[in-house]
């Protein structure tokens, strides 16, 4: 079990430095023993590396070469002259060689983004022993960033091509967003890769319809987070800088108060429910430094409370159960 606490120790450590205080949280946060997780060992395979290594001249023995190890994207026919100059188009395009030779320096291996991973899914394996552990494959995009992580049916699809840092000028070429941009960076890389794991269990969920459904929903999803990265950053989990951070923790009483006297918990209107759970630079309607999916917050601090009050609960019963009011009830959620 060595490799183990070496792994989690590193991870712990890592996260410290990068987070800072803002791992720390008031919240209820399920712990396990160390001793009770199994090794998971993650090798993720680097797609975009070796397509971009290959030499252009001759690029369709390269192709040959690689394609027993990367066959999930090259299963389409080589002798297809078409297919072949397809691919050769792409590893040409200088944007996507630029991104390549980019993402070689912020990534120059994924020792450490392995170690992250396989941390986690240690967790995953201890709340799931059931479900089998997925393949990993990086790759280049090429500007795919509304979709960094896809899960596709057993393997994990990562574009390092979109966590290349906060600062990197491209983004901002391309119009994203300040505050997406933000979190464009490979401290962000585990997380996405969890929340990703996560949309793939299929547990009866139902489709959310009002406001408290919707913050319940979200609520279960960091909730996970927290159950199978214990040692991350809440800043990372939801995306909110410490700042943000600290505003949602002294407004809550404000928050709650708002949701109770505007009657919204149970609003299936869409253009209230809207402003609370969607993405943003900041939540309309607040003052000050109100971050966006504020909905999405409280939601998280009731399913805690929720579980810190029923402990008998298991993490997968607790994702299953559909009933968001009685979740709401027996929490004793009240800031």
């Amino acid at each position: 079990m060595r490799g183990i606490f070496l792994r989690v120790s590193v991870f712990v450590f890592v996260t410290i430095l990068i987070a800072g205080c803002g791992g720390e949280t008031n919240r209820y946060v399920p712990q396990v023993k160390k001793s009770e997780l199994k090794n998971v060992e993650v090798h993720i395979k680097r797609y975009g590396k070796a397509l971009f290594e290959l030499d252009t001249v001759s690029f369709k023995t390269g192709l040959e070469t690689i394609k027993p190890e990367f066959l999930l994207f090259l299963d389409a026919d080589l002798n297809d002259t078409a297919n072949v100059n397809q691919l050769k188009a792409f590893v040409s395009d200088t944007l996507n060689r630029f991104l390549f030779n980019k993402t070689m320096k912020v990534f120059p291996d994924l020792n450490l983004l392995e170690e992250e991973i396989s941390s986690a899914l240690s967790y995953y394996q201890y709340y799931f022993p059931e479900m089998t552990t997925p393949s990993f494959y990086s790759y280049i995009s090429g500007g795919l960033f509304e979709m960094p992580v896809m899960a596709v049916d057993d393997v994990m699809l990562i574009g390092l091509d979109n966590y290349l840092g906060r600062d990197f000028m491209h983004y901002a070429r391309l119009g994203i967003p300040r505050y997406k941009m933000r979190w464009m960076v490979k401290e962000e890389v585990p997380v996405d890769v969890m929340r990703s794991l996560y949309q793939t269990l299929s547990l009866g969920q139902k489709k959310p319809r009002i406001l408290l459904d919707m913050m319940i929903a979200s609520g279960k999803q960091l909730f996970f987070l927290d159950a199978v990265m214990p040692d991350v950053a809440d800043s990372l989990k939801i995306k909110y800088s410490q700042k943000q951070l600290r505003w949602v923790k002294e407004n809550e009483k404000s928050i709650w108060g708002f949701l109770i006297s505007q009657k919204l918990l149970f609003s299936a209107n869409f253009i209230q429910t809207n402003k609370l759970m969607q993405d943003g630079p900041f939540t309309k309607g607040f003052e000050g430094d109100a971050p966006a999916r504020i909905g999405e917050w409280v939601g998280w601090q009731i399913v805690s409370n929720y579980m810190k009050k029923n402990p008998d609960v298991t993490l997968k019963e607790l994702l299953k159960t559909n009933d968001a009011q009685m979740i709401l009830n027996k929490s004793g959620y009240k800031p």
